[in-house]
């Protein structure tokens, strides 16, 4: 099985000040990132372990930019985050599904987000390439976020797969390292640049492609 991280790898994610710009933000409103961008990372991390209400969520992250934004504010500037499909990742997974393997996702990501990527809200598929995972499992659905060793056992268990069957890409390398410790193949995806020519060359040297 062949399993994906979502951002920074299928998915770009935009930084959270680019997110801001692009929802017509004026730059001054931007709140100190120094001070903010670290109690943010806090709040994500819960948010995507389902520690966290949307409501809560956007209400917290307000309070941490001391009035720059509006609870509102937070939900749509959370929203433009997720950018676009990285390209040409629909030709690797037809590779992938030529080959017979099991495709899966495995991702630290929220309740809003995650109806997003996987398409299940009225606005339809906007990630399609999320859709063709056989297994696809999300941090806030498990109660629990990479690089927990218990994000990896569960998705073994839902999966019905053994540890060493799984190669695994990742953007964080903290989550690489915690997947290896588990049994599992993994390596590095750099987000930075385009990711599928990356991925093809990591599956070619652990032998899964040609």
């Amino acid at each position: 099985m062949v399993v994906f991280d979502i951002g920074g790898v299928l998915v770009r994610i935009a930084p959270w000040e680019e997110a801001h710009s692009a929802c017509n933000f004026a730059p001054d409103q931007l709140p100190p990132l120094d001070e903010f961008l670290p109690q943010l990372s806090l709040l994500n991390q819960a948010y995507d372990r389902g520690d966290l209400e949307p409501d809560t969520y956007a209400k917290e992250v307000a309070d941490a930019a001391g009035g720059s934004y509006l609870p509102r504010d937070v939900h749509r500037i959370h929203g433009a985050v997720c950018t676009t499909e990285y390209p040409g990742l629909h030709l690797l997974f037809d590779e992938l599904e030529g080959a017979g393997l099991a495709v899966g996702v495995l991702s630290n990501t929220n309740v809003r987000h995650w109806q997003r990527l996987s398409g299940s809200h009225d606005g339809g598929r906007e990630y399609p390439l999320i859709s063709r995972a056989h297994h696809a499992h999300a941090s806030f659905f498990l109660k629990c976020s990479k690089p927990d060793p218990e994000i990896y056992r569960a998705f073994v268990r839902k999966a019905a797969v053994q540890p060493g069957e799984i190669l695994f890409f990742d953007d964080l390398e903290r989550n690489v390292a915690a997947a290896r410790a588990m049994g599992w193949r993994a390596e590095r995806i750099d987000p930075d640049v385009p990711t599928a020519p990356q991925l093809v060359a990591w599956l070619q040297a652990h032998s899964v492609l040609p």
